[in-house]
């Protein structure tokens, strides 16, 4: 079947067959500088106008093979365009798609012309031939028209009444390869001209419309009528639009055209069809057509494919509809830090550094426990009981959970500095040193070498003669370190093998470290993490390359970063269903914020207290040992060079009354079974921060009740913030209810849509699954309610769409 006798049969199949065929044959005629670029679509046919001989293009993306739709020119709309490559595989893999096409946009850089009906007898319109003589030209799938290309700039424009329409930073044009014989194709180039300054005027005057009502309204003015008119709308997917005619008419195409008296002759019906919504007492919206077949109204609409049945759906009076109910809290309340809970020795500093940024003192408290956690790391410990020997390595992690622009990086590298500043001290020490053992080390050799030589001629002269001892070789001095940031397995446990004492992971984006933990085949990072945690134990690698048997006795790593709430989500929900987080990572960061947004702001422009950073700093470097009075109790009850504590009689019995209350909630069945893993942290938890808060005030010895009391306070300040991330899990449908209430309450989403109209829009929050969860809790709770109609024509199941409340706007 030809593609004329396809068109007048109405066949899409068969039309969808002829043009793949003309594609085949015309594929190694399309130029290579049209091939080269990142713009190509692919079609397929859907309505065939036997009348005109026109049918309908829905240009499809090639790689996710979903219709092209949304703001053209958008970071989603270009990311979803395809190379010549893969338009070229999805039509090879998809018998459906009848062709492949080229979206204009500005970044292409590429003029097409489209020339409707100016072929006559095989023969091209003499203008036609003057205006495309120089470039590629090509002939249309219809076979009446023509697409001709440039490079270069020009505005869109359009004129229906002369057949020209300008293409360059919208819409798209279909390529068939079937090339117009001409200059450019006598001399065969691969490369499009470029369309200079006189062509582009004339093609652009071509092009501009005469100032008569088009045949086709702008999309924009489509969706500005079709918006409150669902009538309208199955009209438009049925693709029986033609344009606006004003004064509340809408020109459309006939579902009984072939009928028609005039079908098949030139200009065919004309406007003697259109569509009448909500005026001239059509209340219902009303099909006009001057043609026999008696304006059959119901016939009309079960043609086009739109089910009246439920238009009563659609004309709910607003005192119809529910008083919509609030949307649940998503996330529990928490209580705001009291700056009262750290030690006097870091309390100036942080509120210093909350004040001048403007931040919840929160996230600044966090970074610096957790940095001074690792300054400490093994060197103190603390036996929270009086006589057992069970001992706490003050080892933390901590998280800090803010979205974007909530200044949780500048504050967490605030509280990096003093770590950052005794790691550079200790780097310019091991240079000197590094380079004196270098020295020390060619000495050693050449020393060695003259006492062999030495020894050599003794031999010779007396084979009995004593031989000299080699000097040994100076050992290679070892990089202190403090804190590590990217990193591999395998690097950082090289790193812990200089440094017994420990170091901190800090990661201004702490998602990418759980990813890569998560990651499969890593699980001896995850592995080696979970040993990190407790800052006491083991680890030995066995690499190729690197050796057997690599041992690491004390293994002890603090982490520190930050987390948008939305990538948390991920890490949560693994953690708590099942996922590739269900490994305890999470769990295990026990100082875990997730702070309200500061409400108040004041313009705070001052120099830094000086006072509380040299205060804040000196507490570091004593924990480090490089203070003037840095100096721990040493030979302890676990092993030599390690300060051991314990608390004092009225610390301890408090320590006890709190244990014992935390134990029987945690055997309790009142717990969620994630909660009940948080918490369970928090035996070691509460001894470590006590312990790190006397060691930033400068005591030796037993720890005092104030610094416990201080370490509880803490505790029951961390917990609500833990129940705020976890139940982001067991609560997530509120986010994406919010999410489409937004987008409903702004305009961007129209009254009577589907789920798809939604999803396909790339929203944040609202892919396919997030839609499904909003829409059912804004329907239960008042905002929305369901039912059904049908969008194309030929039946079909009706899809499920959704009235908007018109309380739920305001």
């Amino acid at each position: 079947m030809t593609k004329a006798e396809a068109i007048a049969a109405r066949d899409v199949t068969e039309l969808t067959r002829a043009l793949r065929a003309d594609l085949t044959k015309g594929n190694d005629n399309i130029p290579g500088d049209l091939k080269k670029r990142k713009g190509w679509l692919v079609w397929k046919v859907t309505e065939i106008n036997p009348a005109t001989g026109k049918f309908n293009k829905i240009p499809i993306y090639p790689r996710t093979r979903k219709n092209r739709h949304g703001e053209q020119g958008t970071e989603a709309d270009l990311a979803n365009l395809g190379t010549w490559d893969d338009a070229h595989k999805a039509i090879t893999e998809d018998k459906s798609i009848s062709g492949v096409g080229l979206a204009l946009l500005p970044a292409l850089g590429v003029v097409a012309l489209d020339v409707d009906h100016c072929i006559e007898s095989g023969e091209l319109r003499d203008d036609v031939v003057r205006l495309t003589n120089d470039t590629y030209c090509e002939i249309s799938p219809s076979g009446t028209g023509i697409r001709a290309f440039w490079c270069g700039v020009a505005s869109d424009g359009k004129n229906h009444d002369a057949g020209f329409e300008l293409f360059h930073a919208k819409g798209f044009v279909t390529v068939t390869g079937n090339q117009v014989e001409n200059d450019y194709y006598l001399f065969a180039s691969d490369a499009i001209p470029l369309l200079d300054g006189t062509a582009q005027a004339e093609l652009e005057q071509l092009s501009r419309a005469t100032g008569r009502i088009s045949k086709v309204s702008t999309l924009g003015r489509l969706k500005e009528t079709a918006a409150s008119d669902p009538r309208l709308q199955a009209i438009n997917a049925a693709g029986l639009y033609e344009r606006d005619m004003g004064g509340g008419k809408h020109s459309i195409k006939c579902p009984f055209e072939s009928a028609h008296s005039d079908c098949g002759r030139p200009g065919g019906d004309g406007d003697t069809v259109y569509f009448q919504p909500h005026t001239n007492s059509y209340a219902d919206g009303y099909i006009h057509c001057s043609h026999t077949h008696g304006n059959d109204q119901s016939k009309y609409w079960e043609a086009i494919g739109y089910d009246v049945e439920v238009e009563a759906f659609g004309n709910l009076d607003a005192g119809e509809w529910p008083i919509p109910q609030p949307i649940p809290d998503d996330l529990p309340p928490v209580p705001p830090f009291d700056l009262a809970l750290l030690p006097d020795a870091l309390r100036p500093w942080i509120a210093d550094i909350a004040e001048r940024m403007q931040i919840c003192p929160d996230i600044p408290a966090i970074g610096a426990v957790t940095a001074l956690s690792a300054a400490v790391g093994r060197r103190v410990q603390i036996m929270p009981k009086a006589h057992d020997d069970w001992t706490v390595v003050p080892n933390l992690w901590g998280m800090v959970v803010a979205p974007p622009g909530y200044m949780k990086s500048p504050a967490l590298s605030e509280v990096m500095k003093p770590l950052h500043l005794l790691e550079s001290e200790a780097h310019r020490e091991y240079e000197i040193a590094r380079a004196a053992w270098e020295i020390q080390k060619e000495c050693t050799a050449i020393a060695n070498s003259a006492a062999k030589s030495a020894t050599l001629a003794k031999l010779k002269r007396d084979p009995a003669a004593e031989i000299a001892a080699a000097q040994p070789e100076p050992d290679e001095p070892i990089a202190i370190r403090y804190c590590v940031n990217n990193f591999s397995l395998e690097a950082l446990g090289e790193v812990l093998m200089g440094n017994p004492h420990g170091v901190l992971a800090f990661s201004d984006e702490i998602h990418g470290l759980l990813m890569m933990a998560q990651k499969p085949g890593n699980e001896g990072l995850n592995d080696f993490l979970l040993s990190a945690w407790n800052g006491d134990g083991s680890f030995t690698f066995d690499r190729i390359g690197r050796g057997l048997n690599r041992r690491i006795d004390h293994v002890c790593v603090a982490v520190l970063g930050g987390i948008q709430p939305g990538r948390l989500v991920e890490h949560v929900t693994g953690a708590t269903h099942g996922g590739a987080g269900d490994s305890g990572l999470v769990q295990r960061f026990q100082l875990l914020t997730w702070p309200d947004l500061r409400e108040e702001w004041q313009l705070v422009d001052r120099k830094p207290d000086r006072d509380a950073q040299v205060a804040a700093y000196k507490v570091f470097e004593q924990a480090v040992g490089r203070g003037d009075s840095a100096g721990f109790d040493t030979g302890g009850e676990v092993d030599s060079g390690v300060d051991v504590r314990r608390f004092d009689p009225t610390a301890q019995e408090a320590f006890y009354v709190w244990l014992e209350r935390l134990e029987q909630e945690l055997r309790g069945d009142s717990l969620p079974p994630v909660m009940a893993s948080h918490l369970s942290k928090y035996r070691s938890l509460v001894p470590s921060l006590a312990l790190i808060f006397a060691v930033a005030d400068g005591v030796q010895g037993a720890i005092p009740l104030r610094y416990l009391q201080q370490a509880i306070g803490w505790a029951e300040y961390l917990r609500p913030h833990a129940e705020r991330v976890y139940a982001c899990t067991t609560r997530p449908d509120t986010r994406h209810a919010r999410a489409l209430l937004n987008k409903i309450r702004t305009g961007a989403i129209a009254d009577d849509f589907t789920p798809r109209d939604v999803y396909l829009k790339g929203w944040s929050l609202l892919d396919r699954d997030g839609v499904t969860k909003a829409v059912e809790l804004l329907s239960d709770l008042g905002y929305l309610r369901s039912g059904q109609k049908r969008q194309q024509s030929g039946g079909g199941r009706p899809s499920i769409c959704y009235r908007i409340n018109p309380n739920a706007k305001g």
